[in-house]
């Protein structure tokens, strides 16, 4: 057995790697708690010491490169944003009995190529969205960011005693205010474009229904939901933007009142539906959005040689 000859500090060699200094530090020395003060201003000689001594220098030197190449070269990884209510926030559910969320759907679809973000609040009106766009958009890497959907209203247009009730000329000015948060951030930080999505009809037997059940007030009219969809339909030919209209595609389509859970939430039917025709709507207004025209962000692995992988690999990174 080899024992580890003592050296003087001087004669520590400065370039060793964490396991080679682990074990060259030499006889274990015990030092008690009377001499911590006097030690701890000293470079230390035991094995805890000199190895606490060790990680951090090593640390130290690696965090300082990994920050110096993070700022050179960073990943960029293309998102889109879906904002809305429960309509977008349940979207993300994958195992329900509403089946795969449209969301879901959509980051399976983008898989590879962009980040689905699902920013969806159950219950919200554009009242209490507009206030909290701008702090969720500042949560996200700006300079990533590809398209933001939004997609409100389902809960603007619930009856004036609701307290989710919000006018529909506030509706439609809340929408507008919305489109110039993102186009003040396209102008700084971003090349995001904006897609508008309407609300989708109401099943309103269906909703009293369930309403009933959960003793809850109804709140909600289906004669009212037209008004609303007209409104954000006005807002985005008005500002330019693309919208699809679920309220009236879905009516469209036989046995409509099936892509409802409730009346108000999508089943699998209403899920798939939504995923398929906001597929078809990104892909028809923004080409380079196109998943299935997309590049993959990193390569797929039979195209990366196994010997000179870091070629294919580094390809991958943007430099600032």
């Amino acid at each position: 057995m080899l024992s580890a000859q003592p050296q003087d500090e001087e004669e520590q060699p400065q370039e060793e790697s964490v396991v080679q200094n682990i074990y060259g530090l030499g006889s274990f020395e015990y030092s008690d708690s009377s001499s911590f003060e006097r030690q701890r201003n000293k470079k230390p000689t035991t094995f805890l010491g000199k190895f606490a001594t060790t990680v951090s220098d090593t640390w130290k030197q690696f965090s300082q490169g990994f920050t110096e190449v993070s700022q050179k070269k960073a990943l960029k990884y293309p998102s889109l944003l879906c904002f809305g209510d429960s309509l977008t926030e349940y979207s993300q559910h994958i195992s329900t009995s509403e089946g795969r969320g449209w969301g879901a759907l959509l980051a399976n679809h983008y898989s590879t190529k962009a980040d689905v973000i699902i920013r969806g609040f159950a219950g919200y009106n554009t009242r209490w969205a507009l206030y909290i766009l701008p702090k969720v958009l500042h949560a996200l890497d700006l300079s990533c960011l590809k398209l933001v959907v939004i997609f409100l209203g389902a809960n603007d247009c619930t009856v004036p005693e609701s307290p989710q009730h919000v006018g529909v000329e506030e509706y439609a000015s809340n929408l507008f205010k919305m489109i110039k948060v993102v186009r003040n951030l396209q102008s700084k930080f971003t090349k995001a474009e904006l897609l508008l999505i309407t609300p989708p009809p109401l099943v309103e037997e269906a909703w009293r229904e369930d309403c009933r059940q959960k003793n809850k007030p109804v709140f909600r009219k289906a004669s009212r939901v037209e008004e609303y969809v007209n409104a954000c339909k006005r807002v985005a030919a008005e500002a330019h933007v693309p919208c699809l209209d679920l309220w009236t595609s879905i009516q469209q389509q036989s046995q409509w009142q099936m892509f409802f859970t409730d009346g108000l939430h999508f089943a699998e039917k209403g899920n798939d539906y939504v995923f398929q025709q906001l597929k078809a709507t990104i892909s028809d207004n923004f080409p380079s959005l196109d998943a299935e025209r997309m590049t993959p962000v990193f390569p797929h692995w039979t195209e990366i040689d196994p010997v000179h992988f870091t070629s294919a690999l580094e390809k991958c990174f943007s430099t600032s």
